[in-house]
């Protein structure tokens, strides 16, 4: 059977080194190419046991892409599916920033209302009922959502 190519560090001195060795720009882009590059070479199946590592390399980068919000919804789900509600809490945050860029509340307003929705839940098990209440809000304020 072939095997898979992940990246990993081998060492922590290797990745000191190459931290050291870029600036901190340039290593957040490299960090992105990696996510983008496991994103397009993990199969379905990798790309869920990596999710995580996935989209933290590339919500890293601070450069949005236009899978960014639903890789982010998807990391929320998993992460809320496993009671690690801060850090569904954060793929939320990362996942709304990237709603102006690449989607809109248009006629197909499912994953912004599904990544609202996802934030609501999440932000009310960490008893912020104020971020609950915005999140629900945004969605209730949309003319084209039933």
């Amino acid at each position: 059977s072939p095997t898979a190519h992940v990246c990993r560090f081998a060492h922590d001195k290797v990745q000191e080194s190459i931290m050291q060795l870029t600036s901190e720009k340039e290593f957040k882009s490299l960090q992105g190419k990696v996510g983008l590059f496991l994103l397009e070479n993990l199969d379905e199946k990798q790309l869920e046991e990596m999710l995580f590592v996935v989209v933290d390399l590339m919500n890293a980068s601070g450069e949005p892409s236009p899978q960014s919000t639903e890789l982010n919804l998807r990391a929320a789900r998993k992460a809320q599916t496993l009671s690690a509600f801060s850090s569904a809490s954060s793929y939320v945050d990362y996942g709304i920033q990237t709603i102006p860029k690449y989607t809109d509340w248009g006629p197909d307003y499912s994953l912004p209302v599904e990544i609202y929705s996802i934030g609501a839940e999440v932000e009310l098990s960490l008893g912020n009922v104020e971020k609950a209440v915005f999140y629900s809000r945004q969605i209730m304020d949309q003319k084209n959502v039933a």
